[in-house]
């Protein structure tokens, strides 16, 4: 099972390079969601942004704070 990163700890994540594909919600506001998708391609990831209008994508924007990552290797 690949390590996970949601919330606060996606910005540390992106400290380490560790993040392979970042989710961003669409219900982040644009200059967060943009400096997630500049840190992580500049890393050599991905960025997708999940819509508020699909299933579980208003969940995803509340509970985890409108930012996830999957990542290359686990972060302590």
């Amino acid at each position: 099972m690949p390590a996970v990163a949601y919330g606060e700890a996606v910005d540390e994540a992106l400290e380490y390079d560790a993040v392979e594909t970042a989710l961003v919600s669409e219900a982040l506001d644009g200059e967060t969601a943009s400096a997630i998708e500049r840190r992580v391609t500049d890393a050599g990831g991905e960025c997708l942004v999940v819509p508020t209008a699909v299933e579980r994508g208003e969940e995803f924007a509340t509970t985890f704070g409108g930012a996830g990552a999957v990542l290359r290797f686990p972060i302590e």
